[in-house]
């Protein structure tokens, strides 16, 4: 892990003379009909941007607690770090990683590695694809006889920018992307071998506030989200969720934003589990 980290910040070195903005939050965890109690994460981002290049890095602290007091809390770090270069006027590709350190024995020392490439014109019009690769090195079977999983996704995205920033309602950046999952189904029955997902999101920008709303439907497992910033790594089927958001700059250096986000879920043995996080974020860029 320190090897990691060294390395990261050594690669953000190397971009020089370059705009530079960070992210500190945090925020809270509540479940229901689910065998976690509640929880709290806290997190850094940061990343260096010049004209051809982008580094992002970014560590997360998570704690969760069980309902049953003889199940030890859930205590993980998640680092990552992504490499963007901007090929030409209309053309981007990225690299990262996602590296877990958890108290979750299946998945603790899990990682994720992603490639993507993007097409963009201007504020107009944008489109990707995105490949990840997970893999868990402890994870069971159901029978507990085999051992290690790979995880495969695929996530396409279609983004569109309308409206007029300087009205009375600003303008708006709506985007729609597609998800499948293929998990390496030797030895583990109890998942299927593929899970689809969509997910919708509209922002507007307005002054110095900018709303975001956003929902997604199907299922997922052990996936990759936020363009590789998230990875979940417990045994649990995902069953569809919404976000909203609130962002208030402050000035063109900083900004805080609050957030609120309800999700579905299935546990192994809960199979109506649901989550809401409440959680803020202050920006700063210099």
């Amino acid at each position: 892990m320190k090897q990691f980290i060294m390395i990261s910040w050594l690669m953000s070195a190397v971009l020089i003379h370059a705009q530079s903005d960070i992210v500190l939050y945090g925020g809270s965890l509540e479940y229901a009909d689910s065998s976690k109690d509640s929880g709290w994460f806290a997190g850094a981002y940061f990343q260096k941007s010049s004209a051809e290049d982008r580094l992002e890095l970014a560590y997360e602290r998570t704690e969760v607690e069980y309902i049953d007091a003889d199940t030890s809390a859930l205590k993980q770090n998640d680092l990552t770090a992504i490499w963007t270069h901007y090929l030409s006027r209309n053309y981007s590709i990225r690299l990262g990683g996602h590296y877990i350190d958890s108290s979750d024995i299946l998945s603790d020392g899990a990682y994720s590695l992603f490639a993507g490439i993007k097409y963009f014109e201007g504020y107009a019009f944008d489109m990707g694809v995105d490949g990840y690769y997970s893999t868990y090195d402890d994870y069971l079977s159901s029978d507990e006889t085999t051992k290690g999983l790979d995880v495969m996704q695929l996530e396409a995205s279609i983004g569109l920018t309308f409206g007029q920033y300087d009205s009375t309602i600003g303008s708006f950046y709506s985007k729609f992307s597609y998800d499948l999952i293929r998990p390496d189904n030797e030895g583990t029955a109890q998942l299927s071998d593929s899970y689809h997902s969509a997910a919708l999101s509209l922002k507007n920008f307005n002054g110095k506030w900018t709303t975001t709303a956003a929902g997604w439907v199907g299922k997922q497992v052990f996936a990759m989200r936020n363009e590789g910033f998230v990875m979940y790594n417990l045994k649990e089927e995902h069953r569809g969720g919404a976000e909203f958001s609130v962002h208030y700059a402050f000035s063109d250096h900083s900004g805080l934003k609050v957030q609120y986000g309800y999700e579905r879920f299935k546990e192994p043995e809960f199979s109506k589990a649901s989550s809401t996080v409440l959680s803020g974020f202050w920006n700063y860029r210099f």
